[in-house]
């Protein structure tokens, strides 16, 4: 005769102990069975809840971070207004890139356009006409002033290629 004894955990983490023989387990119909599978996993559920909703005091410090950061950040966006200039349509400078450049050297070279260091390209393909926002304006996401100060590349450029 073996006993075996069985640690359920209930909804709030109480801890029931259960002494079973065998010859009560091998009398154990399948509803018992599943009953005791079923508080465990009562358990993880609990604690996988909790952890969704309260996470680990790192891992919150680390979020709020990474989202204090992120609301430093600023937004630009760049559009062309809807145009009734013949000549400028005429042109079709669609495909138009704006590249988000910073210049590399503040000392300009004789003969020579400044140099710039690209980070980011966004494309506009039309021109933005009222409430029609598809690929007609280019938004550029970049740090925050106090930052592009500190690392002396505040000389922000953008720069308009067309391929035409």
């Amino acid at each position: 005769d073996v006993n075996l004894i069985v640690k359920v955990f209930g909804p709030r983490c109480a801890v029931s102990t259960l002494s079973l023989s065998s010859l009560q387990i091998n009398n154990f119909n399948p509803e018992e069975n599943l009953a005791l599978y079923c508080k465990p996993l009562e358990l993880y559920n609990f604690i996988r809840h909790r952890a969704i909703e309260n996470p680990p005091y790192l891992q919150r410090c680390l979020l709020y971070k990474i989202r204090a950061k992120q609301k430093k950040r600023i937004q630009i966006t760049i559009s062309l207004p809807g145009s009734n200039n013949k000549e400028l349509q005429a042109q079709n400078i669609f495909p138009l890139y704006v590249l988000f450049a910073r210049p590399t050297s503040n000392v300009p070279i004789e003969g020579h356009s400044p140099i710039y260091r690209f980070s980011q390209a966004r494309l506009l393909t039309s021109f933005n006409d009222s409430g029609n926002n598809d690929r007609a304006e280019a938004t550029f996401v970049i740090p925050d002033l106090e930052t592009l100060i500190a690392t002396q590349a505040y000389g922000l450029t953008f720069i308009l290629v067309s391929r035409g």
